[in-house]
């Protein structure tokens, strides 16, 4: 989408061959797999595959071409197109 607002969700954490982690800010929800995210230019960065880490600073696990990886601490972001959240009843605590 090239005319949709872009909103800054994390960072990229870590790069390990074709898997990239993003961890997102601080006191955000957690989207739902299958959310693209890109990076500023609106380049793909990739679809989530996995959601996991704290609930309220969750990270994202996307897998890349391992030739166009993102360097770490790169900005992502979702568009207002593809931004879908993580219902919290389906949300379960351990205490």
């Amino acid at each position: 989408d090239t005319v949709a607002p872009l909103e800054h969700i994390g960072f990229v954490w870590s790069v390990v061959d074709d898997c990239v982690v993003v961890q997102g800010k601080e006191s955000t929800r957690a989207l739902i797999e299958g959310v693209v995210l890109c990076l500023d230019d609106r380049r793909p960065l990739g679809r989530i595959f996995e959601v996991f880490g704290p609930v309220k600073q969750p990270h994202y696990m996307l897998r890349v071409d391992k030739a166009h990886a993102p360097s770490k601490g790169a900005y992502a972001y979702v568009t207002e197109t593809q931004k879908t959240f993580i219902d919290a009843k389906y949300i379960s605590t351990r205490r």
